[in-house]
């Protein structure tokens, strides 16, 4: 199973449905709101703010990222994911890097994964930290440098857009969480491999 996830909750799990998460329709919630039939609106909003309460998670449709976006990224990262291990060890991150390949730690998740953070001095209250160290990108597959930036910055705006739902679900503005958001762009991605872990494992 892949599951590629942004620090903004944003996480695309490409896997089986389950139809005890509930399913938000983000159609009438996404931003600059338009205008749509009030009552579809509040529908929406008490189904996201009930999901939150209740399942504490969601699943959402027609949520904007455009599917083409959506089959590169998976494409992509199960093709790094099948890269020989050597190959992949050739990226792995190091402590206080920007970006790398993490290899399976039995001690902290049952997954490898790449990640990538971007734009931290965007943040304020992350001022005071070390700034962050490069990026280790791989050379196969071709173009996974532009897949990663082209899928952070379509996830990051679909968080933003949940955030804004989220905000409009407590009587506050739809801006209301915009300082802590940050730009387009600015956050970080995840992908995680979890498929044959258990293939991995000594008893």
């Amino acid at each position: 199973m892949l599951d590629i996830a942004t620090n903004l909750g944003t996480d695309l799990m490409v896997t089986s449905g389950d139809d005890r998460v509930p399913v938000v329709d983000l159609s009438v919630l996404r931003r600059p709101l338009r205008d749509c039939d009030a009552e579809s609106r509040a529908r929406s909003l008490e189904r996201l703010a009930a999901a939150c309460r209740t399942c504490g998670a969601f699943y959402l449709e027609n949520h904007g990222v455009p599917e083409d976006v959506l089959r590169r990224a998976t494409t992509s990262f199960d093709a790094f994911f099948d890269l020989p291990l050597a190959e992949r060890m050739e990226v792995v991150a190091h402590p206080g890097d920007g970006g790398g390949y993490e290899p399976l730690d039995m001690n902290r998740e049952l997954n490898d994964s790449f990640h990538c953070a971007f734009g931290a001095d965007a943040f304020p209250h992350l001022a005071d930290l070390p700034k962050l160290g490069p990026h280790r990108w791989p050379k196969r597959p071709a173009g996974f440098e532009d897949m990663v930036r082209q899928t952070m910055g379509s996830l990051h705006r679909l968080g933003a857009d949940v955030m804004s739902a989220l905000a409009l679900s407590m009587d506050l503005p739809a801006d209301h969480f915009d300082p802590i958001i940050g730009p387009r762009g600015a956050g970080s991605i995840r992908a995680r491999r979890y498929r044959d872990v258990l293939a991995q494992l000594t008893w």
